[in-house]
């Protein structure tokens, strides 16, 4: 009896210690101010050079692979242009507003059928300030359809690679932050995840870049993205120690991955970034 009291006394300051923990990573973050521009998509949207299936939301800019871009490696036709929308969700019934919008009247939606696609959506910000911390908070939805049932129900691709996703900061054309690719095991498909990045700037601008790409050509190779944000975080980070409700992955590199993936060095001795990435599922 003794042994079991024992037991649970270390158990309940346990539970305490992690949720101190979530209290404290809660309090570092403030979020009384959100640094991005037009983060959820209500600020109005333009058409990239004029393409009517390729609508991007103002303040942000696109890219997307075109037939002549590399395949990955396993893949087997080539990536083609997908489709865009901010989508007004307005006149859309409540299950559907409730699975696809995060925040607002608009979310952000990239799709195509029966083919590759891979999309890279960025803003150049002048917002923050150089030595302070950020957090750039993604919240995205792959929604990577293999197959449909009878009665319309998904299926959900089997393959994680089916996904990938990433989060990237620049400045100066030099990657200061990078999650590196995220698949399918660190970003569960149908279903909303925030995938996070913290950095410091050394100037007072930056790129802030979301990617994502389906190498396969699904039914339906589809992204969500709503409700974006950039928060100033207070004190060190101490990716040790985070806690969540529902951790999924935390990553912390120690040297900034380059474009292709792979890990490169770092000239100086000044700290120029410090990476988590976090991702939890949001579970209504």
């Amino acid at each position: 009896m003794k042994r079991f009291g024992k037991y649970l006394a270390l158990g309940l300051v346990t539970v305490n210690a992690v949720l101190l923990l979530t209290a404290f990573n809660l309090l570092r973050v403030d979020y009384s101010r959100n640094y991005i521009e037009n983060g959820s998509f209500e600020a109005g949207y333009y058409q990239h050079q004029g393409i009517s299936e390729v609508t991007v939301p103002n303040e942000w800019k696109i890219w997307y692979a075109e037939e002549s871009t590399p395949k990955t490696p396993s893949q087997d036709d080539p990536f083609r242009q997908p489709e865009t929308v901010v989508w007004n969700g307005t006149h859309h019934p409540e299950p559907e507003r409730s699975l696809f919008w995060q925040q607002g009247t608009y979310t952000f939606k990239a799709f195509g059928a029966w083919k590759p696609i891979w999309v890279k959506l960025w803003q150049d910000n002048s917002n923050v300030v150089a030595g302070q911390r950020y957090r750039f908070t993604v919240p995205i939805y792959p929604d990577l359809i293999e197959s449909y049932q009878w009665d319309g129900r998904k299926i959900v691709a089997s393959d994680p690679t089916s996904g990938q996703h990433r989060l990237v900061v620049t400045e100066n054309g030099r990657i200061i932050a990078d999650t590196g690719y995220l698949d399918g095991d660190d970003i569960p498909f149908l279903e909303w995840t925030d995938l996070e990045l913290e950095f410091v700037p050394q100037t007072s601008n930056v790129r802030l870049m979301v990617e994502f790409r389906g190498k396969w050509g699904l039914i339906n190779n589809g992204w969500f993205i709503d409700d974006i944000s950039l928060h100033a975080v207070a004190g060190v980070a101490t990716p040790t120690k985070r806690a969540t409700s529902t951790p999924r992955v935390i990553v912390t590199p120690t040297v900034p991955p380059s474009e292709n993936g792979t890990a490169k060095s770092i000239e100086g001795t000044h700290e120029t970034f410090f990476p988590i990435v976090k991702t939890y599922s949001r579970r209504n």
